[in-house]
C-alpha cells in the first residue's frame, strides 16, 4: 500500500488498550516503521528499535519522529522482514489452530471428548 509504504512512520497515539493493532501489522508488512504508545497489545506487536518505536510520552514521539531522528534510524528493509516472519500467513493459522487445539484440549479433558487435529 503506497500510503504506508510511503510514510516516515505510522503514530499510533493510543490511549486504550488495543486488542491486537492490525494496522500497526499493515504498516509494517509495507515497512513501514510504527511510533505507539505502549498500550494494549502494541509492546507486543512492536519490536522497539527493530519494527518500531514505542513512545512513553508524546515527548517521545515527537523526539523520533523529528527529522533525524530514531525513526530515520530504522531499517524499512528490516521492518518489512520482521513483519513477514512474525505475521505471515501460515505463521499465523498455525499459531491460531495450536491455540485452538489447546482451548479445545482443556475443553475435552473436562468432557471426555477428543480433541480436533488437522487433516
Amino acid at each position: 500500500m503506497p500510503l504506508l509504504r510511503d510514510a516516515r512512520a505510522l503514530l499510533a497515539p493510543i490511549e486504550w488498550n488495543e486488542p491486537f493493532g492490525l494496522i500497526l501489522i499493515e504498516a509494517m508488512l509495507s515497512g513501514c516503521p510504527v511510533v505507539a504508545f505502549g498500550r494494549g497489545s502494541v509492546p507486543e506487536v512492536v519490536e522497539h528499535g527493530v519494527t518500531g518505536l514505542i513512545a512513553e510520552s508524546f515527548e517521545d514521539m515527537v523526539r523520533f519522529i523529528r527529522p533525524g531522528g530514531e525513526v530515520d534510524q530504522l531499517s524499512r528493509r528490516a521492518i518489512r522482514a520482521a513483519a513477514v516472519a512474525r505475521f505471515n500467513h501460515r505463521r499465523m493459522a498455525a499459531e491460531y489452530e495450536r491455540l485452538y487445539n489447546e482451548v479445545v484440549i482443556a475443553d475435552t479433558t473436562r468432557a471426555g471428548r477428543w480433541p480436533i487435529t488437522a487433516a
